[in-house]
């Protein structure tokens, strides 16, 4: 028997698919062919790679919103926020200060529309009931009770009239305090205004009592004891006493024979600006008009 190994045919081959076999060869497929179509895919879906199932972590995991819940949820999240979002606009701007600034300026804008702070001060006053003359007033924090007015050349012993050529308005009146603390008398002009009814006075030097007034009137008096005529710095509280008051006037003065006495009461508050505790707030609450002497002395 020949041993001799016949190579085998350099152009033969294994046919790949059916179509590809010869005609009137055998039409059954290799074994080769056979496997090669079990492994090719049969079908797209059976082609496509297969997702992965994620690994499960232990967490919970929230699904994500589709775009039509976002879209239901819209209406509701806009309505909870638009607080939120006005005060993050406008909180810093809508302080406490700012507001009674708004408030203030509002007042002044009524002020003006309404005739300005002249109109307002002249309602205010048709509206101070009118008080008898020597009728004790209460203008907190004083009480006051005037028994006696009238003008002078001379405020001898209580001044020097030889300095200077003075007109002096002189009252006698006798002033309690409600408040329970001692008060300076300069805190008396703030309660107790005298002027010339219908006429306003214009200061005309600083040695005399209207200097610093900017309403017409007469200023703050110097005040004396009556008992031994001694200047006063500071009334007591709980201690009333009879008092001279000195107007120190230029002698152009009118010397009126009447004289209006407007009284204003204050509280005593806070202040806004330094916190220290003040008297203010003055509002008047009372008018009284006194017949005045045309001349008389200090006793």
């Amino acid at each position: 028997m020949d041993r001799t190994r016949r190579p085998a045919p350099r152009h033969a081959r294994i046919p790949e698919s059916p179509e590809q076999v010869p005609a009137g060869s055998d039409s059954r497929p290799s074994p080769r062919h056979r496997a090669h179509e079990a492994a090719e895919p049969t079908s797209a879906i059976e082609s496509a790679p297969q997702a992965r199932a994620p690994e499960p972590t232990g967490d919970a995991e929230v699904a994500e919103p589709t775009e039509g819940t976002q879209e239901a949820a819209a209406p509701e999240e806009s309505s909870l926020t638009k607080a939120a979002l006005l005060y993050k606009r406008f909180g810093k701007v809508a302080t406490a200060r700012n507001a009674l600034a708004l408030l203030a300026a509002l007042v002044v804008a009524w002020t003006w529309v309404t005739g300005g702070m002249d109109s307002v001060l002249a309602k205010a006053a048709d509206r101070t009931p009118v008080v008898d003359a020597g009728q004790s007033v209460t203008a907190t924090p004083f009480k006051v009770e005037v028994t006696q007015m009238f003008w002078s050349d001379d405020a001898a012993p209580l001044e020097d009239s030889s300095l200077r050529d003075t007109l002096y308005l002189v009252a006698k009146a006798r002033i309690d305090t409600t408040a329970h603390m001692p008060l300076p008398t300069v805190q008396l002009s703030d309660s107790m205004t005298v002027r010339i009814l219908g006429q306003d006075l214009a200061p005309q030097s600083p040695f005399f009592s209207n200097i610093a007034t900017k309403d017409g009137s007469f200023g703050g008096p110097t005040v004396y004891r009556a008992v031994d005529h001694g200047a006063v710095k500071n009334f007591q509280p709980a201690m009333p006493q009879d008092y001279w008051l000195v107007w120190s006037l230029p002698v152009s003065t009118p010397r009126a024979t009447e004289l209006r006495i407007e009284y204003h009461a204050l509280t005593y508050r806070e202040s806004s600006l330094d916190g220290s505790w003040i008297w203010a707030d003055r509002r008047p609450v009372a008018l009284q008009d006194v017949q005045v002497a045309a001349d008389g002395r200090v006793e």
